[in-house]
């Protein structure tokens, strides 16, 4: 990676920093109504995801959507209006802070539920891969709704999301070569994990990765 790619990199993660910043401030003095979850502080891990990524590979997010979204190339402008509840927003205004998706990225949606995006990557995987290779339309064309062959899709999600019956049958749907797909787990620090792990069916990620086959 050359300086010329690092820069951009780390002028991304900065972008997002300041924009985490300042919707913190919008919505702790309630210009901004309803509630907000923060990227500011995982900004590396979405930039660098982000930077391996072509304008044509698909995502999922979490409840902390906005640092993947504007890690995926989307306008921070467009980003704030959505927040702010315009129609100039990329869902129109009607998404929000959790429910945002912008197509022209491929950034498929934050989500609220905990491990919700597992299987909307695990499906959009599959359809990456049964549309890649359907036939050409009579003049040739491969149609709108055709991924491109070399398409991935990347999940984002917790520890949390690790523990639900979706990571399980994911993981087993793409070891089976069925789809193909990348997910990505970040973990919380150490003293917030020891009050979750206690209500994880699994002590460490490796080891539920194991029983489906997958690597770690």
């Amino acid at each position: 990676m050359d300086d010329k790619q690092l820069l951009a990199d780390y002028r991304r993660m900065l972008l997002i920093r300041r924009f985490e910043e300042k919707l913190d401030s919008l919505f702790t003095s309630g210009v901004i109504k309803g509630t907000s979850h923060l990227y500011a502080g995982q900004e590396a891990v979405a930039v660098g995801v982000c930077a391996a990524l072509r304008s044509n590979d698909f995502m999922t997010s979490t409840h902390r959507g906005h640092g993947h979204l504007l890690a995926k190339g989307a306008d921070p402008k467009r980003v704030m209006a959505e927040l702010f509840g315009k129609s100039t927003g990329y869902s129109k205004g009607r998404g929000g802070s959790q429910h945002t998706a912008c197509a022209a990225v491929g950034f498929l949606g934050s989500n609220g539920i905990t491990g919700g995006g597992i299987p909307i990557a695990t499906g959009a995987a599959l359809a990456v891969q049964m549309t890649a290779s359907a036939p050409l339309t009579k003049d040739g064309h491969a149609g709108r709704n055709r991924a491109h062959p070399d398409a991935v899709v990347v999940c984002f999600f917790g520890e949390g999301g690790a523990s639900m019956a979706c990571f399980t049958r994911a993981s087993t749907w793409r070891e089976s070569g069925n789809c193909r797909s990348s997910m990505f787990a970040k973990t919380t620090s150490m003293r917030c994990r020891s009050h979750c792990m206690r209500n994880l069916r699994f002590k460490t990620l490796p080891t539920e990765l194991s029983r489906t086959g997958c690597p770690a």
